[in-house]
Parts: C-alpha cells; structure tokens; sequence
C-alpha cells in the first residue's frame, strides 16, 4: 500500500535526461543566455515559455520549483 501511513513510500520519478536531451535542452539555454553569462533571467526566458502554450499559472509554478534561490535568474 505504498503511500500509506506505515506503507513504502511512492517511487520517485526517474528525473534523468539522455545525453542526446542534454545537448539539446543546452543548445536551447545558450540560446536564450542573451549576454552570454551563463545565467538566464525571467526576461530571457518570457518569450520562450509563452511559446509553451501552458497557463500563466502553470509557467509560475514551474520558475518557482526552478527557481530555487529566489533570484529571478537560473543556471545551466
């Protein structure tokens, strides 16, 4: 009964991307790193995730789990 009180807890989703994704997903950062600091800003990333077609809610709740430390900016 796994989640349960008492029970093994649920398994973790498998989070890892291929190489062939990070590579990618890369190419992507660099290209929105516009002053080329190795760090992207919300500004950066606006039109990007607009693009996405998801809610505003749900582009919010992404930058926040990401957004770790609160900056408004995030690394590769």
């Amino acid at each position: 009964l796994s989640g349960l009180p008492g029970g093994p807890p649920p398994p973790m989703p498998d989070w890892a991307i291929s190489k062939a994704e990070q590579i990618q997903y890369s190419a992507v950062f660099t290209k929105l790193d516009k002053n080329m600091d190795g760090m992207v800003t919300g500004t950066d990333v606006r039109d990007f995730f607009i693009h996405s077609n998801l809610p505003q809610s749900v582009l919010a709740h992404i930058w926040d789990l990401v957004d770790l430390q609160n900056t408004g900016s995030l690394n590769q």
